[in-house]
């Protein structure tokens, strides 16, 4: 009996005094796993956002191929019609400029449309970007901020580097963006 006692008063002092070190042992390895989970979601999530994106864009592509397909029946038509205007010359100065007038809108539509779906997609790919800059950027802020120790001076230049990188990227991109002549 004593000799439980002696026992479990031993292993009462030793769980003690190895608490603390057990705790400061796996809190990094817990926070390190929790990290890794957090950040494997959310490359998984912008995975699933890119092939939704792109679903989009090839059904987009595929109704503007649609569209092009149609411009040629037009074309086909307007040949026939030549023909029409051909055999019928008071017709022909009337109606004429009425189709001709036409044509252009439905071409200049469709331009338009194209202009702003390549638009929508540079703006995407920015934001994308933009939100890969922030997110490394938190990343880094949140290393900085979960050291327990004060970073070393070359830890903080390193660490600037590593931002002012990012920002002059992101910088060069949105500049090569302004000077894109799709975006004038």
């Amino acid at each position: 009996m004593i000799r439980k006692i002696v026992i479990g008063s031993a292993l009462a002092f030793a769980t003690a005094a190895l608490l603390p070190v057990v705790k400061k042992t796996l809190r990094p390895l817990a926070e390190t796993g929790i990290k890794g989970a957090k950040s494997t979601y959310e490359t998984i999530k912008e995975e699933v956002e890119d092939i939704i994106a792109e679903a989009k864009l090839e059904r987009m592509q595929d109704k503007f191929d649609k569209e092009l397909a149609n411009d040629e029946e037009i074309k086909q038509e307007m040949e026939r019609k030549n023909l029409a205007f051909t055999l019928i010359p008071a017709a022909k100065d009337k109606i004429r400029p009425l189709v001709d007038t036409g044509i252009k809108s439905v071409k200049s539509t469709i331009e338009t449309i194209k202009e702003e779906v390549e638009d929508l997609i540079v703006e995407a790919k920015l934001e994308r970007k933009q939100k890969l800059v922030d997110k490394e950027i938190s990343d880094i802020e949140e290393e900085i901020m979960d050291d327990k120790e004060a970073p070393s001076i070359q830890e903080i230049t390193n660490e600037e580097k590593v931002v002012n990188v990012l920002v002059a990227t992101h910088a060069e991109q949105e500049e090569e963006n302004n000077n894109d002549p799709k975006n004038g």
